[in-house]
């Protein structure tokens, strides 16, 4: 069997030798696709199965990088040929995520993604949450209808993704994408200020109204005050208590005020395995550790990674 497989490596080797242009069709996951933006910060463009010409694919990386220099807009392209049966809307979705495309700050990520083979052959614009008002679920539907399909109907990819990339990146150019997005950065801005001006005062009054001096039950006078709290946190087997103590510095009197704690409560799967299963995390967590261990690896490359990521699975696909 070694001796089989060994052959027919050799056999691969030899082929690919005499023709290089000839390529072996691999299923993509999200975790294969070529992070190009990681080893250069000038590409936009994932093209593993060189579905898209290098003369158009350089023009892309030039459109985009001028466009997130003027208006800071991210847009990844990746072109494959087969995702085997995964659906291409949740792959791209799951893409979108993984890569963390757009500003963190203003989450102004698009990705355009086309799949060649049949049953999932189409093309995916999925858009992050601060170019849902500018590129619309119509709008993208129209630059994918009106610009790409008609070229790739014929089989020509790499022009329909050229033609689909200069009508979104003129449109995009020529919006009023920052007046957009300036009522959502001045919100952000106020609350902020709200929360570092208010929490310092709602601290200090709680903080003063508890320690404030109060008539005593005993001898009446404004001694009595605040001195400590005692507490016995509540587990799985047992209440907690926690005790209020207040004292008067006239008569001496000293109160306690004892509140009950409820016992933790256990989850179905801590009562029925006696533990939690750390295999049961979801794809965002997983997509984050990921993204954060892919993110310091490219610290050291030439290269950066995106930011963003948060799509709220708006733009549009269409099928051909």
């Amino acid at each position: 069997m070694k001796k089989q497989i060994k052959h027919l490596l050799l056999l691969i080797t030899w082929i690919s030798c005499i023709y290089p242009t000839v390529s072996f069709a691999i299923d993509h996951t999200i975790y294969t696709i070529p992070h190009v933006r990681q080893l250069d910060g000038n590409k936009y463009v994932s093209n593993p199965d060189k579905i898209i010409s290098t003369p158009n694919e350089n023009e892309i990386n030039q459109k985009l990088k001028k466009l997130e220099k003027e208006k800071t807009i991210e847009v990844a392209v990746v072109a494959v040929k087969s995702i085997g049966n995964y659906d291409a809307g949740k792959f791209a979705t799951e893409l979108f995520a993984y890569w963390g495309i757009g500003k963190s700050e203003d989450d102004n990520g698009l990705l355009i993604f086309l799949v060649t083979d049949p049953p999932q052959r189409s093309v995916i614009f999925e858009t992050g949450y601060g170019l849902e008002k500018i590129l619309t679920d119509d709008l993208c539907s129209h630059f994918q209808q009106g610009f790409m399909l008609p070229y790739m109907k014929e089989g020509e990819y790499s022009a329909g993704m050229l033609n689909g990339v200069n009508a979104v990146v003129s449109f995009l150019m020529e919006s009023d994408y920052e007046a957009a997005t300036i009522p959502n950065k001045v919100l952000s801005m106020l609350v902020s200020v709200l929360l570092v001006l208010l929490l310092p005062g709602i601290f200090i009054f709680a903080y003063f109204k508890k320690r404030r001096k109060r008539p005593c039950p005993g001898c009446s006078n404004k001694t009595y005050k605040y001195i400590r709290t005692v507490t016995q946190h509540a587990t799985y087997n047992a209440d907690g208590l926690k005790q209020m103590i207040y004292m008067c510095s006239s008569c001496g009197r000293t109160d306690t005020i004892p509140t009950l704690l409820p016992r933790l409560r256990r989850s179905r799967s801590y009562r029925s395995t006696g533990y939690r299963s750390s295999s049961s995390r979801s794809y965002r967590t997983s997509g984050n550790k990921a993204k954060s261990s892919s993110s310091s690896k490219s610290k050291s490359s030439s290269g950066r990674s995106y930011g963003g990521g948060r799509s709220g699975g708006s733009g549009a696909r269409s099928k051909f």
